[in-house]
This record gives C-alpha cells, structure tokens and sequence, in this order.
C-alpha cells in the first residue's frame, strides 16, 4: 500500500491537484451561469480521452525514455499546451482556415459564437485530416514492426509480428515504410473517388513528414553516438558532445510531441460527438491529457515495457486499429474496446511468461 501511495504521489499528485483545481473553477462558472449540464460533459469527455488514450500512453514511452528527466519534465508541462491549446484549438481552426477558406480570425469568432457552422467547416475538413493521421499512425506501427529484430523486440503474436520483422531484415524498412504508405494511400483514394486531390495531397505529405522527421531523428542520434565514442577527451570536445547530446534531446521531443499530435486527431473529432463546443472539448481533453502524459512518464521511469515484453507489441496492434477506424467510420467504442482487449491480453500474456520463465513480476513492484 505504501509503494503504490508513493507511486500515486511521485505521479499523480500534481496532475490531479491541477485537473481538481480547473474543474473545480468550472464548476463554479457553470453554477453561476447555470451551465451545470456541462459539469458532465467536461468529465465525461476527460475520462473519454484517458481510455482513448492509455494505448497511446505506452507507445509514447517507448521514445520518452530515451529523453532525460529535464526534457520528460517538459514533455508534461511544456507538452500539454501542446496537445491542449495545439490539437484542440489551432489544429482545428487551422483545417477550418484553410479547408473552409475562412479568415483565422473569423474561424476563431466562430468557434465561440457559432459552434455549429464551426463544427460543419470541422467536417469539411474530416477527410483530409484522418487520411493525413491515419498514414501517418501506419508509418510509426511499420516502423516498429519491420524493425523488431534489428531492436531486439519482442514477438508476440507471431503469425502476423514475424513476417513483418523477417521482411525488415532483407528490405530496407527506410524504403518500405513509405512505399506501403503510399500504397496504402493509392488504395484509399479508391475509398474516396470524388475527393482524390484530397486524398492524395493529405497522404502524400503524411508520408513525407514521416521520412524527414525520422531522417533528422536518426541523423542527429548516429552524431550524439560518435561524440559519445570519440577519444578526444578535450574540454571542446566535451563541449560538442553536450551540444549534439542536447540537440538530440529536442529531436526526439519533437518527435514525440508530433506522434502524441497524431494519436490525438481520433479524440479532438471524436469530442464533437459529445459537444460543439470547442472551449468544452479543449477542458475535458486537457484534464484527461494531464493524466495520459504522467502515465506515459510513469511507464517510461518504472521500466514498466521491460518488465511486461509483450506490452509494447500490444499498444502498437491498438494503435494499429485507429486508422481503420478514422478511415472506414466506425463507432468510438470500437477503438476503445479493441484496444482496452489487445492492451490487457498483452499484459496478462507478459506477467504469464514472466512467471513460466521463474521470474514473476509483481504488479505492486512496477506500479
């Protein structure tokens, strides 16, 4: 009990003092203006974004802890204005500016004054955006997949994990990442044939974003490792190494910060199935925010993927199920369910293993 006290504490203490302290300013808003309907809409969307999300949480941590306390530091401060004020209000207003043609300051008028024609120029811009997420979200699970042997992941569901990583191993995974993207995106123009401009300009940059963002990553990793190596132990030397090492840092926050934006293009669509009200879905996916990202961190600092092998592997199925969905419309539950189903077989099959391997791990030990 007192391990778990501690853990509570070391994690949960400061976001859920700040999501108690912000609901609780609602509340008193909501009473004065009698608004109290909204109390339960703001709850319920925080707890929808928590279930969406705990997939999400373990992909994230898998790069969050390659980052140092300072930068995991940011990643839940700095971090969440991203994922509060970026994906649910500029995001959204920027995919009205452009998609709808409308002034941005009009689009942000609207958004407050009008949600509805706000929500309609929303779903105008629908399309673009899930084809956008949802390849972008195929090229990170590929990624993962065709490079488990060269990471030394784990196989979980072997008839589907080891073709993938045995065909990683003989073909560049640079190359055939984008090339089954861009497959991927020739097929869904046959899903959409009155809107292949769309289509094709949404995936097709989806596809290049990837590259370059994992291009930089990777450059500026192999160059931390060569300062790391090198012989010359000079006070500049040392110097460089820190500067690389620190650049190396704030790649991988900002590929972090953009595979968090993209697991979030589900939940800040799926929010105006509840409300139309942007400043609503802003608050109820922001508190559930703050509890997504102290997970991540609590996974990541507890070594919680290397006590449970298989977990990994199963988020990444979850996730691999969100595009489908964005693509082919289906219902919130189904995500959520599958997901919440593949995360806890993976779990149940890892403390499994452990044990058979006579090495039983302790839930109370890693939480």
């Amino acid at each position: 009990m007192e391990q778990k006290t501690s853990t509570w504490r070391q994690y949960y203490y400061g976001p859920t003092i700040a999501a108690l302290a912000i609901y609780g300013l609602f509340a008193v808003w909501a009473v004065f203006t009698h608004n109290l309907a909204e109390l339960q809409i703001v709850a319920v969307l925080a707890v929808f974004e928590v279930v969406l999300s705990f997939d999400n949480a373990i992909v994230n941590a898998k790069v969050l802890r390659r980052l140092d306390e300072d930068w995991q530091r940011y990643f839940l401060t700095v971090g969440i204005f991203v994922a509060v004020i970026g994906m649910r209000l500029i995001v959204p207003l920027a995919t009205v500016s452009i998609g709808g043609h409308v002034n941005p300051v009009r689009a942000a008028v609207m958004a407050v004054a009008d949600p509805r024609e706000y929500a309609m120029y929303v779903q105008r811009a629908h399309l673009a955006v899930i084809v956008f997420g949802g390849i972008y979200l195929l090229q990170i699970i590929l990624s993962f997949f065709l490079n488990a042997d060269a990471e030394g992941n784990a196989t979980w569901l072997k008839p589907l994990e080891w073709p993938l990583g045995w065909l990683g191993m003989r073909v560049n995974p640079r190359l055939l990442v984008p090339a089954c993207s861009l497959a991927t995106v020739g097929l869904l123009t046959l899903r959409w044939p009155g809107h292949l401009t769309a289509v094709l300009v949404s995936g097709v940059s989806s596809v290049m974003l990837h590259q370059l963002v994992s291009e930089l990553s990777a450059r500026f990793e192999q160059h931390a490792e060569e300062a790391e190596t090198a012989e010359d132990t000079s006070e500049q030397q040392a110097q460089r190494t820190l500067g690389r090492i620190d650049w190396v840092m704030l790649s991988l926050f900002l590929y972090l910060e953009l595979q968090d934006a993209t697991f979030s293009f589900d939940s800040v669509f799926g929010g105006f199935a509840f409300t139309l009200v942007v400043p609503l879905i802003m608050l109820g996916s922001g508190i559930g925010a703050l509890y997504v990202r102290a997970m991540t961190i609590h996974i990541a600092q507890r070594g919680v993927l290397d006590e449970f092998q298989y977990l990994a592997n199963g988020a990444y199925w979850a996730i691999g199920v969100l595009p489908f969905a964005m693509w082919f419309e289906w219902p919130e539950y189904v995500p959520a369910v599958t997901s919440t189903s593949l995360i806890a077989a993976a779990l149940l099959h890892s403390l499994y293993a452990n044990r058979r391997g006579g090495s039983a791990v302790s839930v109370v030990n890693v939480l």
